[in-house]
């Protein structure tokens, strides 16, 4: 928890929301890498109330993996990340085990405190080989070379609407005790839109579209769907790796 003697950065979602939507814009138009890259860099180095950078990847599985950075040193060692990828189930084995990444700044997100904590910003990364090249079993690395392909061969640009769907069940750890229960308790069991304003499950909805619209995902709609407290959230169309950075999020 935050206290006097801390200063790390806290915005509004609103704040958020306009920071999040010109990055998005950014990517939406192009913008070089390079550009970006210096701008990425320089607002971190400036901003004192920045302590760290949560820097993520996907797996063989499409999992993501998130690894906190101090600033400071991301600042100065951003193109020289390395990682274990012998801890990673499907990529390298353990005499082999050192993998890159290597930031993808069009992918930065000012990340609401409240939910990932203060003094914090997110940043999707490329896993690099060890000779340099993309790294075949990151599948967003992947994703995105097609999507890049694509648009150098044929001007094609390639867009998705994500449709999030999922069940909110009752306890926080529902999964873990299972075995013990042998059955899932739904927070709602009206079912067929019949979530109230104070229900868990419309509380959940709510918060979550609210953290989501923040980041610049552009919700397109968020209800509580036809099943006992199943929920959905509908996004906008955008930038087909953006979509999947949304999903993973």
């Amino acid at each position: 928890m935050p206290n006097q003697l801390q200063d790390f950065l806290t915005l509004s979602y609103a704040e958020l929301e306009d920071l999040n939507l010109q990055a998005k814009e950014q990517r939406k138009n192009r913008v070089p890498a390079h550009q970006i890259q210096e701008e990425r860099v320089k607002y971190l180095a400036d901003n004192k109330q920045i302590k760290a950078v949560t820097v993520m990847f996907s797996d063989l599985e499409g999992r993501l993996h998130m690894l906190d950075y101090d600033k400071k040193f991301l600042v100065k060692s951003f193109d020289n990340l390395t990682f274990d990828g012998s801890s990673i189930r499907g990529f390298t084995a353990q005499r082999e085990s050192d993998l890159r990444l290597s930031m993808d700044w069009s992918s930065f997100y000012w990340a609401p405190s409240d939910i990932f904590g203060a003094g914090k910003a997110l940043v999707f990364s490329e896993v690099i080989d060890k000779d340099g090249s993309a790294y075949s079993g990151d599948l967003r690395g992947v994703l995105k070379n097609y999507a890049n392909e694509q648009f150098a061969k044929n001007g094609y640009t390639l867009n998705a609407a994500n449709e999030i769907n999922g069940f909110l069940f009752k306890g926080t750890d529902a999964e873990r005790s299972y075995h013990e229960t042998g059955k899932f308790d739904y927070v709602n069991t009206g079912g067929y839109y019949h979530s109230l304003p104070g229900d868990l499950l419309r509380l959940f909805i709510d918060t979550t579209a609210e953290v989501q619209r923040a980041m610049g995902f552009e919700n397109e709609k968020d209800h509580p769907e036809v099943a006992p407290s199943q929920f959905e959230i509908n996004y906008s169309y955008a930038d087909v790796v953006a979509a999947a950075d949304q999903i993973q999020i």
